[in-house]
């Protein structure tokens, strides 16, 4: 035997009982025959696997869409293009955090707070996991500020607010407090327009 000839994509021998093919479409269900090869020549086909699903290629296209989170800030939704083909795609995982997401937008939790990721996707069906997609920045909205202390009051319409900066390696913008407006991007916070 020199070589084996599959009816889908391009066959070589692996060992003396099982052979590669290769160059087929990601995500797609093939039936697939082999024809046997030796110096006289070629057999008639095999009779036919049935039901080859192959693994799904990368998802492409990757935004990220948006970050959302209450006390812990740990979630961003990023869209992107599915794997083509007839296979189902059962799930998609991240290099970050966790995601139960079987579709566009992807929704990614357990990340950390105010920090900077550089995140890919992979997709899964029954016979595997695709490679990693091409990369997308994302940032992670802060967790609040923490160990609120009231510092002074300056006036009567204002008062300082001493806190913890929240952890993280993205730029704090700026703080909104409940009442009363500032402009404060450090801590300690500045509240004017309050009423006695």
């Amino acid at each position: 035997v020199t070589k084996y000839i599959s009816s889908k994509g391009s066959a070589s021998i692996n060992s003396s009982t099982s052979c590669l093919i290769t160059d087929l479409c990601g995500n797609t269900t093939f039936s697939i025959t082999l024809a046997t090869v030796n110096a006289s020549g070629t057999s008639v086909a095999s009779s036919a696997v049935t039901n080859v699903l192959t693994r799904p290629a990368a998802p492409t296209n990757l935004s990220f869409s948006s970050a959302t989170g209450s006390t812990a800030s740990d979630n961003v939704s990023i869209t992107f293009t599915p794997p083509t083909g007839d296979g189902v795609i059962t799930s998609y995982t991240s290099n970050y955090g966790t995601t139960a997401s079987t579709s566009s937008p992807c929704l990614i939790t357990g990340l950390a707070g105010n920090k900077n990721y550089s995140m890919t996707l992979a997709a899964t069906n029954s016979s595997g996991t695709s490679l990693a997609s091409s990369s997308v920045a994302v940032l992670t909205r802060p967790d609040p500020p923490s160990s609120l202390s009231f510092n002074s009051s300056s006036a009567y319409d204002r008062v300082s607010i001493n806190f913890a900066v929240p952890s993280g390696d993205g730029t704090i913008t700026g703080y909104t407090s409940s009442v009363g407006t500032n402009t404060t991007t450090t801590t300690p916070f500045i509240v004017t327009g309050l009423t006695g």
